[in-house]
């Protein structure tokens, strides 16, 4: 299998959900960071959404957002892959419903759903573009 920012994600958040108890937690925490200095820049991303993890799990929520503000600005310096990461917006979604920000959350969860559906639709064969509010667009 190709190692991909996704792959590499998924790979941290099984790693994270094997711990079970705070202190093994705590010990993963500070196993992630000791490989941050030596990370490539396809894994740093997903080592900041492990550590974003871990803080959620032991529910330091401002941590969580830290962290994951960081893999989010890292993910999108990753050459060919955009900001827009699944596994990313469903965590910043957690982490608002978790702290009663329901009305963010369910501003976050509609762009990311459909963020999602132009994803899936340009890497159709018909390559049909997904259309972006005015808002958005660049002058």
């Amino acid at each position: 299998m190709a190692n991909t920012p996704e792959y590499e994600f998924a790979r941290v958040r099984a790693r994270v959900i094997q711990e079970s108890s705070p202190s093994d937690l705590q010990n993963l925490r500070a196993a992630i960071r000791s490989q941050l200095p030596n990370a490539s820049a396809l894994r740093l991303p997903a080592l900041h959404y492990g550590l974003a993890f871990v803080e959620q799990r032991l529910g330091r929520y401002p941590a969580a957002e830290q962290e994951l503000a960081e893999s989010r600005r890292l993910y999108g310096n990753i050459p060919g892959a955009s900001s827009g990461s699944p596994m990313l917006d469903v965590m910043a979604i957690e982490l608002a419903r978790q702290q009663g920000r329901v009305p963010e959350a369910m501003s976050q969860a509609t762009a990311s759903m459909k963020a999602s559906r132009c994803r899936t639709r340009w890497r159709s064969p018909m390559r049909i573009r997904c259309s972006v509010p005015a808002s958005t667009t660049r002058q």
